[in-house]
């Protein structure tokens, strides 16, 4: 398909945040020519990530296909684009935008951003939420992150980093 006709099968998510990096990644069914850009503001996107910063990786069913990296598994037709941005300030926020041959797929508003870590000499507490065998999507995981959620809110502070300690899904979660 052409790259207008690409859609988002994985809305974006963050990695592998440093005090100077973060890893921005998102998934489409078929090809598109992705792009981000990233800003101070929602509307202050001045900042574009080269394409060549972007790391395609395919589902199965296209590994061998123009040299992409192929995912251990994924629906057919999947395209993950794993952007990394480096060089930016420790403990800051910024916003961003993902995007398929320059038409905005998600982002550009509030609710899309991150924050770089602190640098380590900053002094400041940091929360963890550090979890496991979180992927059954019975009730009893799904009470805790309502919990911590909760938890959260009551205290008007955010979790600065959350590490997942594995058993992510299951077939049923």
């Amino acid at each position: 398909p052409s790259s207008g006709e690409s859609q988002l099968s994985r809305s974006p998510y963050l990695q592998l945040a440093t005090e100077e990096s973060i890893t921005i990644l998102w998934r489409t069914v078929g090809a598109s020519q992705p792009g981000l850009r990233f800003g101070a503001a929602p509307d202050q996107l001045s900042n574009v990530l080269p394409p060549a910063q972007i790391l395609i990786r395919v589902s199965p069913d296209l590994a061998g296909e123009d040299d992409l990296s192929p995912l251990h598994s994924a629906p057919v037709d999947t395209f993950q684009y794993e952007a990394t941005i480096s060089g930016l300030q420790p403990g800051t926020k910024y916003f961003y935008a993902v995007y398929d041959d320059g038409q905005e797929l998600v982002g550009a508003d509030a609710d899309h951003y991150f924050e770089t870590l602190p640098t380590a000499s900053a002094g400041e507490p940091l929360r963890l939420w550090v979890v496991g065998d979180s992927g059954t999507g019975e009730a009893a995981p799904i009470a805790v992150f309502e919990a911590m959620q909760s938890y959260v809110i009551d205290d008007g502070r955010p979790v600065d980093g959350f590490l997942h300690l594995g058993d992510m899904a299951y077939e049923e979660g």
